[in-house]
């Protein structure tokens, strides 16, 4: 059993591609326990999570908690996390995106700051 167990693993561990998360990163969380077909639902909550930490320096497991609330530390396996990547701020006085092109598409994503702790000021 423990030689099938390995090599279950050496397959697995072949396939994973990606960048490694690290504490401070944003994430979305997968929603489990949906019911039914979800042929076109959200497979991710919307509210992002911040990463905490990683119990185990071994294992692809992360303690992640929700931004800008107050809420329990979930700890997640790897699989169950969506790196969420913010643009960049833009410079002030800069007009070369005012044309509508992609920046018109993620107003949505930048209204999403990323998690900062304000009590050390």
């Amino acid at each position: 059993m423990r030689k099938a167990g390995r090599k279950a693993k050496m397959r697995y561990d072949h396939k994973v591609r990606g960048a490694v998360p690290e504490i401070g990163d944003l994430v979305l969380v997968k929603r489990v326990g949906l019911t039914g077909r979800q042929k076109i639902a959200d497979r991710w909550e919307s509210e992002p999570y911040e990463i905490v930490g990683k119990p185990d320096p071994d294992m692809p497991v992360y303690s992640v908690r929700k931004c800008h609330a107050d809420g329990p530390v979930r700890t997640l396996h790897r699989n169950m996390l969506f790196p969420l990547s913010l643009p960049l701020p833009e410079e002030e006085g800069s007009d070369e995106h005012s044309n509508g092109s992609v920046d018109d598409v993620v107003d949505d994503v930048t209204a999403v700051k990323p998690c900062v702790d304000d009590s050390d000021s």
